[in-house]
């Protein structure tokens, strides 16, 4: 338990009035750092602490021996250090001599991230301690006497970066009394948005807790967490609600905590994204915005059984309740969950929400035969999401919004469909759960989430931004999307507003009132000016407000492409030594001049894999086993992101050592299908050489340029005889061609198949009919 000592809230106020000191950065505890409010000395002139460099292949073994032992997954290399404030650092005397500032960096050649392990930690009254990039800005609270504990430990939240400043700000008075022993450097990997170091980031098909998928699981939401234990090991984890009121949070046993280390966890409250980053898309699968500084460091284990998974530990300091932290409801009942719901951290990243719809089954961990008396819950496989390493200790809710069981392990990924195990609760329950839940009541059932956080104000679907392409003069493909903005509150009433300032979009419905509980239609589409553009990539923003109190305030981005037409598909696996396809059936009909094949996935071995894409009987190689030399085998380098192969690309994979996103050049040109009629099917294949190693394609799209159109010499009067010839295409040149409903007649001048041909339907069936005329009602206005 923690000392008795000043509140933090007392603290903090004390710190501010204090003379000298920097003012509070916000309500959070977060300063600015000494050298931005008083003269010291030079950053470059602290004393530095260098950190061995991480060894990514000791760490691949490593890896690799602790995932056999049913370790959790780790994200740090842990160095063992001796630093105090008496043999390290710089002291200097800073506010006429009232106060001492002691500062020390800490720097790595490679991580990713830092964290510290304090093995004393005693701060006198008035004084503070930030950690924060050396040369950026803190971005958790500052630690004080608050943070004094029994154990005498304190360890930190991860800093992201490899150059960390360690700064001790203390009055002079009582200088002598700061006790500090810096035993543990922990050199950071993976995870926390510093995947680039080595991939860790989450896969791209998960769902972010913020998306619409996770509405109606707020309350839940709120209770999960990411933890790190040791400084160098990673999972996730819930409040649980319990008869007591305690801060109780369940996790894995696996995951290693006991009473040797319960002061070495460090719990993160709200790490989510802060927008629903498509799932599917580069974004999803790359780093996130998730903010660290809601945490608490160490606290204590009470329970844990090895059977059924299980560790319970409590909060060793009271959860400030700012951070808006729920406790979970529970089921002991054992009954099956009818769909499931899975709230986790995967890839030590930010929190994700993942579905199951059909029935859990009970099993014994690792087996798919039902077994009534079983210890654990099998999620056979995920719909929607998925878990990964990080995921280990998070709960699985049944659709009462319940807790049945904690994450043991499995197999499931991006791009498979293999099952989960959790540890029923319904078993923890009589191996010693029961005395922390609901002591001195071992008959309850269940309990409900305490908490209610869900959210009022306007929500907005689908989270898909605005994206439409064609040729030059339309038609454009994607050219209208249905947003529904929604009124979540139960009570009030709420006034909307959607607008663009793009001249080439319009609104529909864009304004209006909505009672509680009730939603809207809106039409955001390209307007008659879109076909005046010239060829380039356009850009807006789309703006969904909220008049009354601004609750729910989003954007869309919305982006038109004029000169190229693109044609999207699905996903599919990537399955060992198994070739898959996707195919995109394009309707229109135009000759093609230019071909980019666009695509994103994972996997982790790029040496294994051939992309190839074909149409019409033609193939085109993207890539081949880049690496692959014909014996042996490729590139052992792993593929995480948005990949553009065209004939204007940089560098075939063949050549390169990595592959991040970017557009590279295909094996074989794309510029064999130019002259080809784009309609008809186009198939992209991906072809797996070796067993082990296995990802998907979450999505992928084709673009095409047209070949040019002939020209508009005025308007459809100057091509069609109509002898108005006024350089406008209105509804008299509608009636001009009246006349030459049926085969294109020959003479007409620029008629040079049918009205699809010159004028952007692209039929190409040499008949001027109905929809050619359909086709020419975006060009009301001047000739293009």
């Amino acid at each position: 338990m923690r000392k008795n000592g000043m509140n933090r809230a007392s603290l903090l106020m004390a710190l501010v009035v204090s003379a000298g000191l920097p003012q509070m950065a916000s309500a959070q505890g977060i300063f600015d750092p000494a050298h931005t409010f008083t003269k010291v000395a030079d950053i470059a002139d602290v004393p530095v602490y260098v950190a061995d460099p991480i060894d990514f292949a000791e760490v691949a073994a490593l890896e690799a021996a602790e995932a056999s032992e049913n370790k959790p997954a780790r994200f740090a290399i842990v160095n063992e250090v001796a630093i105090t404030p008496a043999t390290h650092g710089l002291w200097e005397e800073v506010a006429d001599g009232k106060y001492w500032l002691w500062r020390m960096r800490i720097t790595n050649e490679n991580a990713s991230s830092l964290n510290f392990g304090f093995l004393s930690y005693q701060l006198p009254e008035g004084a503070r301690m930030l950690i924060y990039p050396s040369f950026g800005a803190p971005e958790y609270r500052a630690f004080t006497a608050d943070d004094n504990a029994d154990h005498g430990q304190l360890w930190t939240p991860v800093t992201r970066g490899n150059d960390a400043m360690i700064e001790v700000l203390v009055p002079a008075e009582v200088a002598d009394q700061v006790i500090l022993d810096l035993g543990a450097v922990n050199t950071g990997y993976r995870g926390f948005g510093g995947g680039d170091v080595l991939a860790g980031k989450s896969g791209s098909c998960n769902y972010d807790v913020v998306c619409p998928e996770g509405m109606g699981w707020e309350n839940e939401i709120a209770a999960a967490g990411a933890y790190t234990v040791n400084g160098s090991f990673t999972c996730s984890g819930s409040m649980i609600n319990n008869t007591g009121g305690l801060d109780y949070f369940l996790t894995a046993d696996h995951c290693g905590v006991s009473t040797s280390n319960d002061q070495t966890m460090v719990v993160y409250w709200n790490y989510q994204n802060s927008t629903c980053r498509t799932p599917g898309s580069s974004a999803s699968g790359g780093n996130g915005n998730g903010s660290l500084t809601q945490f608490n460091s160490g606290t204590i284990w009470r329970d844990d059984s090895s059977g059924s998974d299980y560790t319970i530990v409590e909060m060793e300091e009271a959860i400030n309740p700012s951070y808006m932290v729920s406790k979970a409801g529970w089921d002991r009942s054992g009954a099956e969950a009818t769909t499931a719901v899975g709230i986790h951290h995967p890839g030590v990243e930010e929190k994700r929400i993942s579905f199951e719809f059909q029935s859990t089954t009970t099993t014994n961990y690792g087996s798919n035969s039902v077994n009534a008396n079983g210890t654990h819950v099998r999620v056979i496989d995920w719909d929607q999401g998925t878990t990964e390493g990080g995921s280990s200790g998070s709960p699985l809710y049944d659709q009462n919004h319940r807790i049945i069981g904690q994450l043991h392990g499995g197999g499931a990924a991006c791009g498979n469909n293999l099952s989960d195990w959790y540890g029923r609760v319904s078993v923890s329950w009589g191996a010693g759960l029961q005395q922390l839940l609901a002591p001195g009541n071992p008959g309850l059932m269940a309990m409900d989430t305490d908490g209610d956080f869900t959210p009022s104000g306007i929500s907005i679907t689908p989270a898909s931004d605005f994206a439409a392409s064609g040729p030059i003069g339309g038609p454009f493909v994607g050219n209208s999307v249905v947003y529904v903005v929604e009124n979540t509150s139960e009570t009030e009433t709420y006034s909307y507003s959607v607008t663009e300032p793009a001249a080439w979009l319009s609104v529909t419905n864009g304004s209006g009132s909505l009672l509680p509980e009730t939603s809207a239609n809106v039409t955001v589409s390209l307007n008659g000016a879109a076909n005046g553009l010239a060829a380039g990539a356009y850009a807006s923003t789309i703006t969904f407000a909220n008049l009354t109190d601004g609750d729910g305030n989003t954007t869309r981005d919305a982006s038109l492409d004029v000169g190229t037409v693109m044609y999207s598909g699905g996903g599919m696996p990537i399955v060992d030594n198994s070739t898959r396809t996707s195919t995109i059936s394009v309707p229109d009909s135009f000759e093609v001049a230019d071909v980019k094949i666009c695509f994103s996935a994972t996997h982790t071995y790029v040496g294994d894999l051939i992309f190839r894409v074909e149409h019409n009987g033609t193939t085109v190689t993207l890539a081949d086993r880049p690496g692959y030399t014909g014996s042996g085998f490729g590139s052992s380098e792993d593929l995480n992101g948005d990949f553009e192969f065209s004939d204007d690309g940089t560098a075939p994979w063949e050549n390169l050592g990595s592959f991040p996103s970017g557009v590279y050049l295909p094996v074989t040109p794309l510029s064999v299908f130019d002259g080809d009629d784009a309609q008809g099917d186009w198939t992209l294949s991906v072809i797996d050489n070796a067993g082990g190693d296995t990802g998907d394609v979450s999505a992928w799209s084709i673009k095409l340029v047209p070949a040019d159109a002939p020209a508009c010499t005025g308007d459809i009067a100057d091509d069609f005889g109509n002898p108005g010839a006024d350089g406008m295409v209105s509804f008299g040149d509608f009636l001009a061609l009246l006349g030459l409903i049926g085969p294109c007649p020959g003479g007409t001048p620029g008629c040079t198949g049918d009205i699809a041909d010159d004028f952007g339907n692209l039929g190409g069936d040499g008949m001027v009919s109905f929809g050619d005329f359909l086709a020419l009602l975006g060009l009301i206005g001047p000739c293009p």
